[in-house]
């Protein structure tokens, strides 16, 4: 995938992400291009942003740190294979 590619799929997921936040009530800040920070009900925080040199998404949270990268169709961590729309349903505490 390209640069170019890569920032698109990149700004979806981000886009999504916001939404499904929303939806779960918890609050967040887009803190620059790629960058996303949010606040847990129970005030942990949680941060997701573009790492563009590796093509990978990273998720800094209260279960730990993870990077996810592009991979048939879906972001996927790159140790465990873990989906990251499942690792946000567990960090944020709803259903994928």
């Amino acid at each position: 995938m390209n640069e170019q590619e890569f920032a698109e799929i990149a700004r979806q997921t981000l886009t999504q992400i916001e939404t499904r936040l929303e939806e779960a009530g918890v609050d967040y800040d887009l803190l620059s291009d790629g960058v996303l920070e949010a606040e847990l009900p129970d005030g942990r925080r949680m941060v997701i942003n573009r790492y563009v040199a590796l093509q990978e998404l990273w998720l800094a949270a209260p279960g730990g740190a993870y990077h996810f990268r592009w991979q048939d169709g879906a972001w996927r961590d790159t140790r465990s294979n873990e989906t990251l729309e499942a690792r946000l349903a567990q960090e944020i505490g709803c259903p994928e």
